[in-house]
């Protein structure tokens, strides 16, 4: 789904005034859903050049870049009065960037608390449509193209309130750099079509700015075998808890795992992206015979990658690149895996290709410790 930016067209300052005040008299709302509730004042639509969906709202309401934004582009935004608070303006917004509610936060998030989810329980190929709440850890990679649309490019998992873990190839291929900048993580996303200002599919939404991110120092983005496909992107602002926005535990040890899960909103069998999380069940795959199979296509694998899948019409595919193959492990789920690589998706007889996790740990912590978020 992609997202348009583009700038407001100007007001008369008679209008502004008229909207302001019936906006105050009957749009005045007050916004909850399972979280604290928040008012929104002067709640209006506006108009922008393409006639994509906006409203008038506070900029504290906005999740917009402020950093990126000149005088100039917050001046051309502006939507209210004139006498209005230079502290918090009005500014037209377009809908999938409205905060309409602020979701309670909690303490930082411990290992403790990780892989728990509030209900029980294109990479995705013959899955089923995922609850709203469930996998609260996945996000939306976000890039911003050079007008400023927002265009869908990978599947990241949340492991802490300011880190996002993805696969590196997310972050360096050359197809994926061609959609533009690396922008923002959008998280506790369900119905990504979802654009009604009150329906409660927004509420539960947190679009972050990313700060910078780190690819793990030994992956070649030339090499056709994709070892060390992992990376961190650390966001600019820490994530809010809350049971539709959580991290996942990370696993550190191998084990015998009987099945995995993978959730997405990558590629499904009608060959476009998919609106609704979806999510299925792949078993392992062994490893030598997972290799054997590469290797007829010239790719090599490791013992740091891991196979998954291999079963006709269930699979990951493109989009989902970058999200976690996830198991469940005495009532909490862990990421195994990051999704890499893979021959088609959902093809009988190959398996996807995964980061193995366990490998990882110790980098991960170290950049983590590193950059100051412990």
């Amino acid at each position: 789904m992609t997202i348009m930016s583009v700038q407001c067209l100007k007001y008369s300052v008679t209008k502004l005034l008229l909207f302001a005040l019936l906006a105050h008299q009957q749009f005045n709302y007050i916004f909850t859903a399972n979280t604290e509730s928040v008012e929104v004042p002067f709640f209006f639509s506006c108009q922008l050049i393409n006639d994509a969906d906006a409203y008038c709202v506070p900029i504290k309401n906005c999740q917009i870049d402020l950093k990126s934004l000149n005088e100039s582009d917050l001046n051309e935004r502006r939507c209210g009065p004139s006498n209005e608070n230079r502290k918090n303006p009005l500014v037209c917004c377009e809908t999938n960037l409205v905060v309409f509610s602020q979701p309670k936060t909690t303490t930082p998030t411990s290992s403790a608390k990780c892989g728990v989810q509030s209900i029980v329980s294109n990479r995705i190929i013959g899955g089923e449509t995922a609850e709203e709440a469930e996998f609260p850890w996945l996000g939306r990679i976000l890039r911003r193209d050079s007008i400023g649309d927002l265009i869908f490019s990978c599947t990241g998992t949340l492991i802490h309130p300011n880190v996002v873990l993805t696969a590196a190839h997310c972050l360096e291929s050359k197809e994926l750099v061609e959609n533009g900048e690396l922008y923002a993580v959008s998280l506790g996303e369900h119905e990504t079509s979802c654009s009604s200002p009150d329906s409660s599919c927004l509420n539960n939404k947190q679009t972050i700015v990313v700060s910078e991110y780190v690819i793990h120092p030994d992956y070649d983005s030339n090499s056709y075998n994709h070892a060390n496909d992992i990376s961190l992107i650390i966001l600019k602002n820490r994530a809010n808890i809350t049971d539709y926005v959580s991290p996942i535990c990370l696993l550190e040890k191998n084990a015998n795992v009987v099945e995995y899960t993978v959730s997405g909103w990558g590629r499904t069998n009608n060959e476009s992206s998919s609106v609704i999380k979806k999510k299925t069940v792949i078993p392992p795959y062994s490893w030598t015979l997972c290799s054997q199979k590469y290797q007829s296509v010239n790719v090599t694998i490791t013992k740091k990658q891991i196979c998954a899948g291999g079963v006709r019409g269930k699979d990951t595919c493109q989009g989902d690149s970058g999200g976690p193959l996830m198991t469940l492990k005495n009532g909490r789920w862990y990421a195994a895996g990051v999704v890499s690589i893979g021959v088609g998706c959902g093809t009988e007889g190959w398996p996807g290709i995964y980061i193995n996790i366990p490998n990882y740990v110790d980098w991960i912590k170290e950049v983590i410790r590193v950059k100051n978020l412990l």
